[in-house]
């Protein structure tokens, strides 16, 4: 009988983790017919590799520093979560604050330390995200997908990413979503605002 996802199971309480991203830079995957993503964003867009990458490579801390530089001051991260037959599909949310202790605690687990979350964390969330946090996940970009101006102030890039390699999990149990970042310009430059990651692995 086939076991749900750990990540699908954790997210019927808790909003997906994010991602590392490895396909943005001057020998990704984007498509030739999109051109180059800009200079600016792509600059953030490697940062955010940083943050989000579970690799035990990053000081919690410093993890802290990279999201602060990286996101507006409006941030949210979004995760769709699908329905299951008994419960309809529902969209989970997250402000900066609450992202913040999630990936500081998510550096934590993958430096081989015990996870800690702040009380910002709602229980119910963290009681999904510790074990999540434990299983040490490696989140990568598969391919950008698209990626366009909207306006002069605002810039989308749009993500097929997955997580795998989790601790006990097959080799091939790879988990895909399609992730929309929204991107603002501010004073310093582009900073994220809007992460919305999508499930999109079959059922």
């Amino acid at each position: 009988m086939h076991q749900p996802h750990p990540l699908r199971r954790a997210c019927c309480t808790a909003l997906a983790v994010a991602f590392c991203l490895t396909a943005c830079g001057p020998d990704g995957h984007e498509s030739a017919a999109m051109g180059a993503i800009p200079a600016q964003i792509n600059e953030q867009l490697q940062r955010y590799a940083q943050a989000f990458s579970f690799e035990g490579q990053l000081e919690p801390s410093e993890s802290d520093r990279i999201l602060g530089r990286l996101c507006d001051d409006t941030f949210r991260m979004s995760y769709s979560v699908p329905g299951d037959g008994e419960k309809p599909p529902t969209v989970l949310d997250m402000n900066f604050t609450v992202v913040l202790s999630l990936v500081h605690m998510m550096h934590e687990a993958a430096r081989g330390d015990e996870p800690s979350l702040q009380d910002v964390v709602p229980a119910a969330l963290s009681d999904a995200w510790v074990p999540f946090a434990k299983l040490q996940p490696k989140l990568r970009i598969a391919e950008v997908l698209r990626h366009y101006p909207a306006g002069e102030s605002a810039y989308i890039t749009v993500i097929h990413d997955l997580h795998e390699g989790m601790v006990g999990a097959p080799d091939d149990d790879a988990h895909h979503y399609e992730t929309h970042l929204t991107w603002v310009k501010a004073v310093d430059g582009w900073r994220l605002q809007n992460k919305i990651w999508v499930d999109t692995s079959p059922e």
